[in-house]
């Protein structure tokens, strides 16, 4: 009995094609709900719309094609230039994906890039919006769990290994450019290498005090959370962020 059920599912009829659209509404809503909890530049509703357009999109190209095996079949015959490659829905879907990705990426003042992983995420709901299109149904609940667990639980593994690398890039905002040499003296002071120094004067990118991105590498076992502490300390010092 649960075979036929889920033969007739994975079928394309009418019933599975609106449980597959119910399911790209919940899976990407799932991973929208987390996104937009932070505030995100995507948040819920526009994961859902991104998982239903893509599994539509499927949905479509299954439909055309059976349509050009049935009902069109003389005409598809008859006129080569009816034929139509199904598989183009998917990868119209894509690069539209790349475009509405690419608004989610912003560069901080502080030269801080954020929005990537709100980008992957939409282009990997389209790409699980597919699956379900499809009918692939045991690939697209799992793939909706890992992007979940990815998302909520593995934070912390990103944040360890970025912890713990060496070569770090720290944005500090200072009350004049002259602090520049109390920043890196107290950097020398702990054995820091400093690479490069990138200044910016007030007033640039509408910023009302002098700034500076320091490019650095850090001597063994020194924690992040140490050196910044140490350079927050410093009077002259307004703001510090590690980028």
């Amino acid at each position: 009995m649960l075979k036929e059920i889920y033969a007739y599912l994975t079928d394309f009829n009418a019933v599975s094609g609106t449980l597959r659209l119910f399911l790209a509404l919940i899976c990407g809503g799932i991973i929208g709900y987390e996104r937009g909890k932070k505030q995100r530049p995507a948040g819920t509703r526009t994961y859902m719309m991104v998982c239903i357009g893509a599994a539509l999109s499927i949905l479509l190209a299954i439909y055309f094609d059976e349509m050009l095996k049935t009902v069109w079949l003389e005409i598809s015959k008859n006129n080569p230039r009816h034929y139509t490659d199904v598989s183009r829905f998917g990868a119209k879907v894509i690069n539209g994906i790349g475009f509405l990705g690419a608004g989610t990426i912003i560069v901080t003042s502080s030269q801080k890039i954020k929005g990537i992983t709100t980008a992957a995420g939409l282009f990997a709901t389209a790409c699980m919006g597919f699956a379900i299109g499809a009918g692939f149904y045991s690939v697209a609940i799992f793939s909706c769990v890992l992007m979940w667990l990815t998302i909520t639980k593995f934070g912390f593994i990103e944040k360890m290994i970025t912890s713990r690398t060496r070569n770090v890039n720290i944005f500090v905002e200072i009350k004049e450019l002259n602090d520049i040499a109390s920043v890196a003296k107290v950097l020398r002071d702990n054995n820091i290498t400093i690479y490069d120094i990138e200044t910016k004067k007030a007033g640039e990118e509408n910023r009302s005090n002098p700034a500076a991105i320091f490019s650095l590498r850090l001597p063994k076992r020194q924690h992040h959370a140490i050196i910044t502490s140490q350079i927050a300390a410093i009077d002259k010092v307004i703001m510090i962020e590690e980028v």
